[in-house]
């Protein structure tokens, strides 16, 4: 007797990572054999190219390409890629655009962009030489690229036609385009160049956009928040994204970025185009923690959140008070919340262990919503704590009172001169370069390396003093989103109120 599989069970069967592909993802969206794609194809451009497809290049050419057979229209509207430098980004860029130009019975249009507008028209003039250098350049129209100020493009011979996206703001406007390609999408701090591109998409329903980027640094602000979005979204509908295809090669937190094992697990050029050698002598050559994060960024695919060269907050000495210890006994409970109200995080800090100040950021999350509750409940874990929580002055902060009032919470906005004397007691603690050159430098403040962390990382990385005379963090003039930072640099000071409200017996109580 036959048994008949059920559609569902065969429709999973067909679902998979291809069986050439040596390096899967860590996330990744699985082929659906049942479709044909215009994966071949590109797989052949590659090959005119004079670079043909290594395995992942082919698996997410297969999966963008993967097409109906019932409308005939594209499967998935947008791709987004994440993934090591130097593993073949730039070819397969390359050949999304000229398969897209060529393979055409109508001229098409394919709007590009790179890390901004100059940089877009470098990169079209460093693409188009490397496809006059293969049979390609022969299906070039002579004398392109173009780089007229006016209208820089790469025009082909059959009509169709490339443009660069500048930051003038009628650059790409008007046109209808069948696809939109952004390299370096790391470099970007917000979603403008998506948002020219997707209505430009509207009227052709095989038009497509891809967006490719290794992990950036803490100012990588759209990127950060795109790819944790994607990823958490991956997991939580069991990789299905609606039209949305997504492929991440990256090292896993819980993985050691310096064993081979987890090279060959993760990196998918390996063995192609990257010798194991050469990534054993990066290995060996990262001696300071700049370079350990140098290493992880290049090979692993892991943002860079260090505090960077453009910070107020020295990059060493926010290194060197990182700590995996654990705040105990007294706490003092601190928010923020920006001023559009997008963003708000939820801090806290005491003292640790080794008898240190440590301040931790507990939560970082949209809106506002979320903020009494969670106080509520982490007073109510801690009953020991005064059911207090402090915010700065003259923000939206302050209009939560009402609400915290009805949850039993006291709100306690400090005046300006402690939010002065608390942004700069957590700048000397954790980040002043003087300190580290004073003979009696203040006490450190140290922060906490666990995970959810990160916002706090970014936080540090933009943010700008105000010009007041009594100095506090200036949102308007940061470059990042502050919160975190704002409530982080509180908690301290929040802390030796607390202290001093406490009895004496019942400061020695709560270490118990």
């Amino acid at each position: 007797m036959t048994t008949r599989q059920s559609r569902s069970r065969s429709k999973l069967q067909a679902s998979a990572f291809p069986s050439y592909l040596d390096v899967q993802p860590r996330f990744g969206t699985l082929r659906n054999l049942n479709n044909p794609t215009y994966g071949t194809r590109m797989g052949i451009t590659a090959r005119l190219l004079g670079q043909p497809f290594m395995p992942w290049q082919q698996y997410v050419a297969d999966v963008i390409g993967e097409v109906d057979p019932k409308t005939g229209i594209r499967v998935y509207r947008e791709a987004y890629l994440t993934c090591m430098r130097q593993v073949g980004k730039t070819t397969f860029v390359i050949v999304l655009k000229a398969t897209t130009a060529l393979d055409t019975p109508q001229p098409v249009t394919i709007q590009f962009a790179a890390q901004e507008g100059k940089s877009a028209i470098a990169k079209m003039i460093e693409h188009a030489e490397i496809i006059k250098r293969t049979p390609l350049g022969r299906m070039l129209r002579p004398g392109t690229p173009s780089t007229n100020n006016n209208n820089p493009h790469m025009l082909w011979g059959n009509g169709s036609i490339e443009k660069p996206l500048t930051e003038k703001k009628t650059s790409g406007h008007g046109d209808t385009i069948a696809l939109g390609a952004i390299t370096e999408a790391m470099a970007h701090r917000d979603d403008r160049y998506i948002q020219t591109m997707q209505p430009a998409m509207n009227t052709n329903p095989n038009a497509q956009l891809f967006v490719e980027s290794t992990q950036g640094d803490s100012t990588s602000i759209y990127w950060n928040e795109q790819t944790a979005e994607l990823r958490q979204r991956f997991v939580e509908n069991d990789g299905n994204l609606g039209r949305i295809a997504f492929f991440d090669w990256s090292f896993a937190e819980d993985e050691d970025p310096f064993s081979a094992d987890t090279w060959r697990r993760r990196i998918p050029s390996l063995g192609h185009t990257l010798r194991i050698e050469e990534v054993q002598h990066a290995a060996d050559s990262a001696s300071s923690p700049k370079k350990v994060r140098a290493f992880k960024r290049g090979f692993g695919n892991i943002a860079d959140l260090g505090a960077g060269e453009g910070s107020l907050f020295d990059e060493t000495y926010w290194d060197e008070t990182e700590t995996d210890d654990i705040i105990i006994g007294l706490r003092a409970l601190t928010f923020d919340v920006t001023n559009d109200r997008s963003w708000a995080s939820l801090s806290w800090a005491g003292i640790n262990r080794a008898g240190d100040m440590q301040s931790e950021l507990i939560k970082h999350d949209r809106s506002v919503h979320w903020l009494v509750a969670q106080a509520g409940e982490i007073f109510d874990r801690n009953p020991k704590m005064a059911r207090r929580i402090y915010c700065v002055p003259g923000g939206q902060a302050v209009t939560l009172e009402n609400a915290f009032t009805r949850a039993g919470i006291e709100l306690i906005i400090l005046g300006l001169a402690d939010y002065a004397g608390a942004a700069g007691q957590y700048y000397a603690g954790c980040g002043d370069s003087e300190e580290l050159k004073s003979d009696e430098p203040e006490p450190r403040i140290y922060h906490t390396a666990r995970t959810g962390q990160a916002p706090l990382h970014v936080a540090i990385a933009g943010a700008a003093w105000s010009k007041h005379k009594a100095s506090v963090w200036d949102s308007d003039r940061s470059t990042t989103v502050i919160s975190p930072l704002v409530a982080c640099s509180i908690a301290p000071w929040a802390y030796q109120l607390e202290l001093e409200a406490q009895p004496v017996d019942d400061i020695l109580q709560t270490f118990a």
